[in-house]
């Protein structure tokens, strides 16, 4: 088998495996278009709740949402403005935007005003598993809450590891990372920038 077609297998294995445990209702770290992340279904609270639990976050901070593509995250925000979807498409660095209003998403995503806060990947192995699940997947850092995040994946801490139930295969080997930059679109139409 040629090396190419081997990395092509071992990515297609390793989704199929992914995608089982978020249907399952698991949480598993996988590899994003940032840093490596928490992931899992967010329509399922007790998944929610558990990485949540796992960071040692308050339950009040909903996680980010990782979805696959504009058109995907079209079906959980009112309305994407044609700057926004520039920014998306063309910005270099991974865009983390805060909707103001969201639908087909549970209370527990959302924060206290309503937002929701989603990033679109253009990641390979994030977006395929993504594309194959159907649907938008949790993404926090593998860290507890208020500690340093790891920037790759020998960073990550035991303790994690131990408290998911799949980890991906592909892309450890991947060097650094960084967090998202982060905006938030507000309903009278403003762009404000948070974090870089």
């Amino acid at each position: 088998m040629k090396e190419a077609d081997h990395i092509s297998s071992f990515f297609g294995e390793d989704i199929d495996t992914a995608v089982h445990h978020l249907q399952e209702g698991n949480i598993i770290l996988c590899p994003t278009d940032t840093i490596w992340g928490l992931s899992c279904d967010p329509l399922k609270k007790e998944s929610y709740l558990r990485i949540q639990k796992i960071k040692k976050r308050a339950t009040d901070k909903p996680l980010i949402l990782l979805a696959s593509s504009i058109e995907m995250l079209k079906e959980y925000v009112d309305r994407i403005p044609p700057r926004i979807e520039n920014l998306l498409v063309y910005f270099d660095h991974p865009v983390t935007i805060i909707y103001p209003e969201a639908h087909n998403l549970p209370e527990h995503c959302l924060s206290k005003d309503g937002s929701v806060a989603i990033r679109v990947s253009k990641e390979p192995f994030s977006k395929k598993l993504i594309e194959r699940f159907g649907r938008p997947i949790t993404s926090t850092s593998p860290n507890l809450s208020g500690q340093p995040y790891p920037s790759h994946f020998g960073e990550i801490s035991s303790d994690i590891f131990d408290r998911v139930d799949y980890i991906v295969r592909y892309g450890r080997n991947k060097t650094t990372g960084t967090p998202s930059q982060i905006f938030r679109f507000d309903k009278g139409g403003h762009l404000k920038y948070l974090r870089e």
